[in-house]
């Protein structure tokens, strides 16, 4: 698309991530775009499974685990993962989703420890980790001192950062404000 296009029709970045295999990840406001050097592959709302509803996407990150799952965070909506032909909201996934919903809604960021657990930043909402069965909420009590969680980073030690108003590390059970 040309760039006044892209622009106007909601294709403004607000995400990227690098997955398996160098396939590199877009995230827009209304889609998401996966390049893996020869093919790109597009995720609109459609895909996602939003338009059904009348929902819209509103994307604000995106992020490819280490099972090749591409998880993406919806302002408004929560989290979507796409697994191959899957695609399914993270409350189709988790029972406690749906009552953790109006703190889910914010996702701005998604990355992954090393155990393989899900880590989900929202605004207002603190962090949220997924261990693939149940979903747990980490704030204040955890040492997370911020509502906003703007960034989830995983460093080559393998610790979890987490970014919004300070800078904290994860140690396992709780947080370590750094910042």
């Amino acid at each position: 698309l040309p760039r006044e296009r892209a622009a106007e029709d909601g294709y403004s970045l607000t995400g990227t991530c690098k997955g398996k295999g160098g396939r590199v990840w877009l995230a827009t406001y209304e889609a998401v775009f996966g390049f893996d050097g020869h093919a790109l592959t597009m995720i609109d709302g459609a895909r996602m499974g939003l338009t059904k509803d009348g929902k819209l996407p509103h994307v604000r990150c995106v992020f490819e685990d280490s099972l090749g799952r591409v998880w993406i965070g919806n302002n408004g909506v929560g989290v979507v993962m796409v697994d191959g032909a899957r695609t399914a909201l993270l409350a189709e996934l988790c029972a406690d989703a749906a009552d953790a919903a109006p703190s889910l809604l914010r996702v701005f960021s998604i990355g992954e420890d090393r155990e393989g657990c899900i880590w989900i930043g929202t605004i207002g909402g603190g962090a949220w980790r997924y261990d693939g069965r149940t979903l747990r909420q980490f704030g204040e009590r955890d040492g997370l001192t911020t509502k906003d969680v703007m960034a989830i980073y995983r460093d080559r030690a393998g610790d979890l950062w987490v970014g919004g108003r300070g800078v904290f590390r994860f140690n396992g059970t709780s947080f370590d404000r750094m910042y």
